[in-house]
């Protein structure tokens, strides 16, 4: 069973590509350098076979010849993009980013923030459509306290010397607005089934 998608998603895709074109201000760099095609492409190889890899897994099994090779692709082409990208004349990304310690901190931060948000946001789906029976719409109005509270917390954050403590404030109150939002039963064997179906596909 796959996942429903809504109709109502199209026009609110459109609305929102017309208020970006409306309302967001044109930037550019003066300065801006030459494009790294060869840096763009590596690392879309490099991204794109680990999530494959990642994908595909549960499917073909994680010894199998297919999600090794994947893997394999991955670390190679991975590679080859950091190696480009410390000895050409316009990186992409500069590797040198890396030797500030803010900088890496954050970037690995905010890589294992998004890791936690997808999969949390990806059983959430599962759960409030194939267990509590929503539709795609509901769902969708369901998590929007998280993104709506999570955005006025972290937009207290700037510039505010006690930045720890709205981080800790807005983790609660997502935590506490995403059980309140999910006052359904608890799962058991026959919904983890349901579950396990939906994911597959």
């Amino acid at each position: 069973m796959a996942l429903l998608i809504s109709p109502m998603i199209v026009p609110i895709v459109i609305v929102a590509l017309l208020a970006g074109y409306l309302f967001v201000p044109t930037s550019r760099d003066p300065s801006h350098g030459k494009l790294d095609p060869l840096g763009a492409a590596l690392s879309m190889v490099g991204l794109g076979a680990l999530l494959y890899a990642i994908i595909q897994a549960p499917v073909n099994g994680w010894g199998s010849a297919s999600t090794i090779a994947a893997f394999v692709l991955s670390a190679l082409a991975i590679t080859a993009f950091i190696l480009w990208e410390l000895n050409t004349a316009t990186p992409m990304l500069p590797m040198e980013f890396f030797k500030n310690r803010r900088f890496s901190i954050g970037s690995a931060t905010i890589t294992l923030t998004f890791f936690t948000m997808f999969g949390l946001f990806f059983i959430l789906t599962l759960y409030l459509q194939f267990v509590l029976g929503y539709s795609p719409v509901i769902a969708g109005v369901s998590t929007f306290p998280l993104g709506v509270i999570g955005a006025l917390i972290f937009m207290r954050m700037v510039d505010k010397p006690a930045r720890w403590a709205w981080f800790v404030i807005g983790t609660i109150v997502n935590i506490a607005a995403s059980q309140h939002q999910n006052p359904g039963p608890k799962l058991d064997s026959a919904c983890s089934s349901d579950l396990c179906s939906a994911a597959k596909g």
